[in-house]
């Protein structure tokens, strides 16, 4: 295994759920109710319009990286947070948060199966950047927004502070 290749692996591994210098995602929504994850603070997006936001990217990307056809498309960004059609149940909120997590998990099967090649590819002609650049920076993207989840919670009153060591 290459080292970038295992630096890129284990930056989804911290995003899904091991615990390392941030909070991942599985601990950052642990015990949160579905009202509570729709919950609009004023100004902010809800912690669910996060994951539908975060699972929209990842999944849209990583079928590109393995090379599928991408149907689904937005307009604007702001349309990737766009929770209004799902109903408010547990099930749903469950089904919104294993969705990220299975996503997360299969980029970091996806990136452990891949070849130096297929990292340092042009995610396009019209877009310089290598695949391997692009994977990075969504792993940030990812972080970024698990924090802004923990701030929303904290605005909420719902963020119990989690016991973690590195």
């Amino acid at each position: 295994m290459s080292g970038r290749k295992e630096l890129l692996a284990v930056q989804f591994a911290a995003c899904a759920d091991q615990v390392n210098w941030f909070v991942p995602l599985k601990q950052s929504v642990e015990g949160l109710t579905a009202e509570q994850a729709a919950w609009d603070a004023t100004g902010t997006n809800s912690v669910w319009n996060n994951v539908q936001h975060l699972t929209f990217w990842n999944n849209r990307y990583l079928a590109r990286y393995k090379g599928e056809s991408v149907t689904d498309s937005v307009s604007n960004n702001s349309e990737t947070f766009d929770v209004s059609a799902v109903d408010i149940t547990e099930e749903n909120w469950s089904n919104a948060v294993e969705a990220l997590l299975s996503s997360l998990h299969n980029w970091r099967n996806t990136i452990l199966d891949s070849t130096e090649d297929q990292l340092n590819t042009l995610v396009s002609i019209d877009h310089k950047e290598l695949w391997w650049e692009s994977i990075a920076n969504i792993a940030i993207h990812n972080a970024y927004h698990i924090g802004q989840i923990i701030e929303i919670r904290k605005k909420q009153g719902s963020w119990k502070p989690y016991n973690w060591h590195i």
